[in-house]
């Protein structure tokens, strides 16, 4: 069961319903309305972490581990590991480690359920002189959120360095000369490696609010629209996975790291006679990033640990020199300094922002016997990206891609067991795109379509003069044609009035009048449709589709030029309030003497 409420309340009644476009676009703005509600919504179980626990169960398809330091790693030899796989090692050059020994193993918490969230949202639409506003904004508060614990995991600590850090092996298990950490003196059971358990028991808060904006621009312009999103979400995790200051045990909340702060988009069509082109830019802020050590040196076998930033000199084996190139960058040095001489916070840098953009340009080229049916399409994406190639070369600037910085700002290189500290190089390359990585190339791609058959309208009255669609030379009765027809092409808008009567404060007078009047006008344009079916039925099989089509338009701007004559008795009719509460198109009929666009209401096209 998944409890939801919600309400939609439509302030100005019907008044402000409109669907306008071209071929590139449509839009489709409600009447004014505040909306809003609240419900549980619960996710799917992850068929990967269900495969990972099945085949572990298995033993199948689980990782091994074989851990060597310095010269007792066993020289590669990739071509001999491919032809024959006996030939791999499983123990390093001293005989010590062992592959088989050193099993990972995955599995389900017994608890374990699919993440659910509690949501509320509220939102407000309506139209001005400007143009058309939406605005949402949406809560969330999500539970049974998934993350890994590793029931091997011992958690004593063997070592302090110098920096406050626990380490859960002793010295022996961490090599001086490379400062590479073994994990197998951490381990409950030294003969497994991690034995990892999907659990559920994490929670989480979200909040996004969206505006919308579409400027009331005349149809031949085009189309112009802005939405701007502003997110945030926290959420708890476990040192397991993610990244840990110290225990990894611990659960603690920070920022997510994937919910980009700001995003900006705006599109914009346009249509030259036979050629449409749309664009969309999107602008977004950059994903924020944990400063980290490039491998494991807290010794619970994940390569997450949080960098302890220092002023120079405080980490053993850093140079003023590569720190503060670091620091030449401000959006590094906003990240580092605050956090100096302590380990960094989780997601405390952001990286750069990103630009996407894109171009479709349609066509519809002249190919004879086709019938304008010939389409032509050419797409455009990370236009900015080819941009920078064009101009830049092999020195891109990273235009046009999604950015993801490298966090890395440490690589340690060795260890001192007597003043228990690792020493450091400075990657040069923190928190910069690394080149090539998630690269979003520029691409272009052209799609031609023509349909060869006849065109869909004479496709569907032939189906429609049969009995039904399928049964080939058979013809349909005047009634049946009739019926269709009409469902296509006229709206019975007195039957709509009078269905909805309440919500335009009609009097029961004024309903009295409009079924009165509804009879004429449904009995002209029931003598027009009649004599087109009959004519209709008449037609012999394989008659020309071509005429039978131009007498159905024909009938049909008859019929309605009978609704567009009712426009000076529904003024005198309807109080000026009454005419505020019709749809968009239904109001614009009655105050604005050309308008001759045709609409329809769902169920109210029948005679």
């Amino acid at each position: 069961m998944s409890p939801r409420l919600g309400f939609v309340w439509n302030y100005k009644g019907l008044r402000g319903f409109q669907s306008r476009g071209t071929e590139l676009y449509t839009i489709n703005q409600g009447a004014p309305q505040f909306r809003g509600g609240i419900g549980l919504f619960r996710g799917m179980y992850s068929s990967s972490a269900v495969s990972r626990a099945a085949l572990s169960a298995q033993n199948i398809g689980t990782a091994s581990d074989l851990e060597c330091f310095g010269s007792d790693i066993p020289a590669p030899a990739w071509n001999a590991f491919q032809r024959d796989r006996s030939t791999i090692p499983r123990t390093c050059n001293d005989a010590s480690g062992g592959l088989d020994a050193r099993r990972q193993v995955s599995f389900l918490d017994r608890a374990f359920e699919p993440p659910q969230n509690w949501r509320a949202a509220l939102g407000w639409s309506g139209s001005t002189p400007a143009g058309h506003f939406t605005i949402d904004g949406t809560v969330s508060i999500n539970t049974h959120q998934s993350g890994i614990d590793d029931r091997n995991f011992l958690g004593q600590d063997k070592l302090m360095l110098n920096d406050g850090r626990p380490i859960y092996v002793s010295a022996q298990h961490i090599d001086q000369t490379t400062g590479a950490v073994m994990n197998a003196g951490s381990r409950i059971d030294p003969s497994l490696n991690k034995v990892l358990v999907a659990v559920d028991d994490l929670r989480g808060f979200a909040r996004s609010l969206t505006a919308y904006f579409i400027p009331a621009f005349p149809e031949k312009i085009g189309l112009l629209s802005f939405s701007y999103s502003l997110a945030s979400a926290r959420g708890q995790h476990r040192g397991f996975g993610t990244t840990t200051g110290g225990d990894p045990r611990i659960v603690t909340s920070y920022r997510d790291g994937f919910t980009r702060r700001h995003t900006l988009i705006v599109q914009a069509a346009h249509l030259f006679r036979q050629v449409g082109i749309t664009a969309t830019l999107r602008a977004a802020s950059g994903l924020p990033f944990t400063p980290l050590v490039g491998s494991d040196i807290n010794g619970d076998g994940f390569a997450n640990d949080r960098a302890f930033v220092s002023d120079v000199g405080a980490v053993y084996g850093t140079t003023e020199n590569a720190f503060q190139q670091l620091l030449s960058e401000k959006s590094v040095r906003d990240c580092l300094r605050p956090q100096l001489n302590r380990i960094a916070a989780p997601n405390s840098c952001i990286g750069p922002g990103s630009l996407a953009s894109y171009l479709t340009v349609v066509m519809r080229p002249s190919v004879p016997g086709t019938s304008g049916r010939t389409h032509l399409t050419a797409t455009f994406s990370n236009i900015l990206g080819g941009v920078d190639r064009l101009f830049n070369g092999q020195s891109a600037r990273g235009w046009g891609v999604y950015s993801f910085p490298d966090p890395v700002l440490y690589r340690a290189t060795g260890f001192d067991p007597v003043g228990k500290s690792f020493s450091y190089e400075v990657n040069s390359g923190f928190g910069r795109v690394r080149r090539g990585v998630n690269a979003n190339p520029f691409q272009a791609s052209v799609n031609l379509k023509i349909d060869l058959g006849r065109p869909p309208r004479e496709q569907l009255l032939e189906q429609d003069l049969r009995v039904r669609p399928a049964l080939v030379g058979t013809r349909a009765t005047a009634a049946q044609l009739k019926q269709r027809i009409v469902h296509r092409g006229y709206t019975d808008i007195y039957g709509f009035m009078i269905a909805k009567a309440d919500s335009l404060a009609l009097s029961r007078q004024q309903v009295e009048v409009i079924t009165e009047r509804r009879g004429g006008v449904l009995t002209y344009a029931d003598s027009l449709y009649t004599a087109l079916a009959s004519h209709l039925t008449e037609l012999p099989q394989g008659a020309n589709t071509k005429d039978a089509l131009a007498r159905i338009d024909s009938v049909n701007t008859l019929a309605w030029n009978g609704i567009f004559a009712q426009r000076e008795f529904l003024l005198e009719l309807l109080t000026p309030g009454q005419l505020l509460l019709l749809p968009g198109d239904f109001y614009r009929l009655l105050t604005i003497p050309e308008f001759k666009r045709r609409f329809f209401f769902g169920g109210f096209s029948t005679l």
